[in-house]
């Protein structure tokens, strides 16, 4: 019954091996990608894919882990659409959680699509709080900095964040790490740059009166402004 008359057992033993093992190993995460991985090292890819499936679908549906695995085993073989439903399930699940932003945000990088990769970083600014968003939007930012050439758009992003959660101070703290990674350190005319400049008026946002963070945080933010002016300026 198990083995067709004409497959070698060799080639069914294994597959019906790892179905055997799930019957009382269903929850086990790593055997069924263990079973996906042999299934796909012999080539039979779309039986991997249906082993996934089951356990994305099925068992695991609420595991970001295990979404997020599935949805690399469909980028690598070219399943883009699938991969992006995926991981829009993965940034469903409650709480909301950065590696299932981070995950979209990448898997729209990699095919290209830098409108989808910065959907999904706005995405993230509406659902994350407290550190994961400052982790985030500083990752962004970075991003959009070093991989877009578009500063301005990484600090537009921040400027959200802080809209949402002006209270962070992480959420600052990015800001002014984005805003102090493009004043140069030239002994001559940094602090009249705009870049400096930029970085002294959040700074000032930050002491101000009628700032959002708590004293011990306006506290820091002095220090910082002065140790700016140190850095760039010679003086504030």
């Amino acid at each position: 019954h198990v083995c067709p008359p004409r497959e070698p057992m060799a080639e069914v033993l294994p597959s019906f091996t790892y179905e055997r093992c799930l019957l009382p190993g269903a929850s086990v995460r790593s055997l069924w990608k263990e079973y996906a991985l042999f299934l796909e090292g012999k080539g039979a890819v779309e039986d991997a894919r249906g082993v996934l499936a089951r356990a994305s679908g099925v068992f695991f549906r609420d595991c970001a882990p295990m979404l997020l695995y599935h949805a690399q085993f469909e980028e690598a073989h070219g399943g883009l659409d699938a991969a992006r439903a995926l991981c829009a399930a993965t940034c469903a699940l409650p709480p909301p959680a950065i590696d299932a932003y981070l995950a979209a945000a990448n898997l729209e990088r990699r095919a290209g699509n830098t409108d989808g990769m910065r959907a999904a970083f706005a995405a993230a600014v509406d659902a994350l709080r407290g550190e994961p968003l400052a982790a985030l939007v500083r990752h962004a930012a970075a991003v959009e900095r070093k991989l877009c050439g578009d500063h301005a758009r990484g600090v537009a992003l921040i400027e959200s964040a802080i809209a949402r959660e002006p209270a962070n101070e992480l959420l600052w703290d990015a800001a002014l790490e984005c805003a102090t990674s493009a004043v140069v350190p030239a002994a001559a005319g940094a602090g009249d740059s705009p870049a400096y400049q930029a970085a002294a008026a959040l700074l000032e946002r930050m002491i101000a009166a009628d700032s959002p963070l708590p004293p011990p945080a306006r506290r820091r933010a002095w220090l910082r402004y002065q140790r700016l002016g140190d850095d760039y300026a010679g003086s504030v």
